[in-house]
């Protein structure tokens, strides 16, 4: 019977050509095998299994996606529900932060961040107490440090939440939508400048520090001391971040033009039941400012004598929630005198 059909079927198709050719039509073109007669060519559909490699971009999309909706899922087995995520503009790449579920919250652990890139399993997990992520003047996610394009992200941790404990930065380079933790990173990446104008940032950083003595949180705020520190710079040779370049001096000879000019304001001021902050920032600036651009210690020091002279510590013990008693300008000189500072002798890494 399936012949039979099939043989009808020939028939007509030829009759209807020959009628074509007999109207002055073009000639037909060669008929298709008997088997296949009268069955529609199916359509081409898109292949249901993994992108080919000659399609790196949907690849690495895909391995990205897979990525997320793997780690999405050990956070949920963790006892966590995801509450935000950043996205990294132009990258497969992003930043999720979670909160803790109600049956498994901890006293100081309120948060977690998950830095998800490209890679498989390429994961960077932290957790605290209060967790941001920073952004440039410009409202950009991804920060410049080394003055070879942006390509980090900067992430505040705080250890037990608002007002509580001093915020850390986890810095995080970000090449080839893959995150990682850096060797070296400035001590603090948000202050940043261009003092110089050559295109590479310098950040501030700790070059000293003078406590006075140990303070309440309401008086004093979450270092619990009262304490003045002097910034150094640090900015990056090629390797790492160096607070010990040479290029670093004509910065710290205009620094310490600015800390005279405030210790001339100082010296007219009214120094009696005053606390003396600020001029002991300005005392600790001209000290370490003078060593760094080749003052002798002697020199450096009796600068800083001079701005202290006629002030009293005690008065602190009145305008601040001292826990104890505020050290006297000969201790904070004993220690502003050892203090260790960098060598500028170094060059940056081409």
């Amino acid at each position: 019977m399936r012949g039979h059909v099939v043989g009808v079927w020939s028939a007509v198709a030829v009759l209807g050509l020959a009628g074509i050719a007999a109207c002055g039509g073009p000639p037909p073109a060669a008929a298709p095998p008997v088997a296949t007669v009268g069955v529609p060519a199916p359509a081409p559909r898109a292949s249901s299994g993994p992108p080919t490699p000659e399609d790196p971009a949907l690849v690495h999309r895909l391995a990205f996606q897979q990525n997320l909706e793997r780690t999405l899922a050990r956070a949920r087995d963790a006892g966590w529900v995801e509450n935000r995520r950043v996205v990294i503009p132009g990258h497969n790449a992003v930043l999720v932060v979670y909160e803790p579920m109600p049956d498994k919250a901890q006293a100081t652990i309120q948060q977690r961040i998950d830095a998800i890139g490209a890679a498989p399993d390429n994961v960077i997990s932290r957790e605290s107490g209060m967790i941001d992520v920073s952004r440039t003047r410009q409202n950009k996610l991804l920060w410049d440090l080394r003055g070879k394009g942006a390509h980090s992200v900067l992430v505040a941790l705080t250890p037990c939440g608002a007002h509580c404990g001093i915020p850390e930065t986890l810095v995080l380079d970000l090449d080839d939508d893959r995150f990682s933790v850096p060797a070296s990173a400035p001590a603090c990446p948000t202050c940043r400048h261009d003092l110089d104008g050559d295109g590479i940032p310098e950040f501030d950083f700790p070059l000293l520090q003078l406590s006075i003595g140990p303070c309440s949180h309401a008086s004093c705020g979450n270092s619990y001391a009262l304490e003045v520190e002097v910034q150094g710079y640090a900015s990056w040779d090629g390797q790492r971040f160096a607070k010990n370049l040479a290029l670093f001096k004509p910065l710290y000879d205009k620094a310490l033009e600015k800390a005279r000019g405030e210790a001339t304001k100082l010296a007219s001021a009214s120094k009696a039941g005053v606390c003396p902050t600020d001029a002991l920032r300005v005392a600790g600036e001209l000290y370490a400012y003078g060593r760094l651009t080749g003052q002798p210690a002697g020199t450096a020091l009796a600068a800083a004598d001079a701005v202290m002279s006629g002030y009293s510590m005690q008065p602190c013990t009145k305008q601040h929630d001292l826990l104890a008693g505020p050290k006297s300008w000969r201790v904070l000189r004993g220690e502003l005198s050892k203090t260790r500072l960098p060598t500028l002798d170094a060059k940056r890494v081409k």
